[in-house]
């Protein structure tokens, strides 16, 4: 697991895991405006984490933005965003279609019904 150190608030976590599909590996590569948490290469259905303080309001707001590489293909998704953060455990899992969300203290979740393409926009909606 890879901890970015910045000072602040509460404790947030990131799980990112790898469902690309078929034996296709995916290369990870995430940053805030303090942190670089360099590449990760993760197999099939692999995955990491990193945790990390959320930024005291109002001096500034903590935001992670990973680039997803597969395949040549390439995109970059923000996986965390204290303005809009739906959970303080965001588990992801990228597809090729696009990442999708679920709070990592759900044990049901399905990765099925918080889905987003690569342009943000949502393919599907909790329920």
């Amino acid at each position: 697991m890879c901890e970015a150190l910045s000072w602040g608030g509460e404790t947030t976590r990131v799980r990112i895991t790898n469902f690309v599909g078929g034996s296709t590996s995916l290369r990870v590569h995430c940053k805030s405006d303090d942190d670089d948490l360099g590449v990760k290469t993760l197999g099939p259905h692999a995955g990491f984490e990193f945790k990390f303080k959320t930024a005291i309001e109002p001096f500034y707001r903590t935001f992670f933005l990973c680039t997803f590489e597969w395949a040549g293909i390439s995109h970059s998704y923000v996986v965390y965003n204290q303005n809009k953060a739906k959970y303080a455990q965001s588990c992801w899992a990228i597809k090729a279609s696009g990442p999708c969300l679920c709070d990592c203290k759900n044990p049901t979740c399905t990765y099925d019904k918080d889905c987003y393409n690569w342009a943000g926009v949502a393919t599907t909606t909790k329920s």
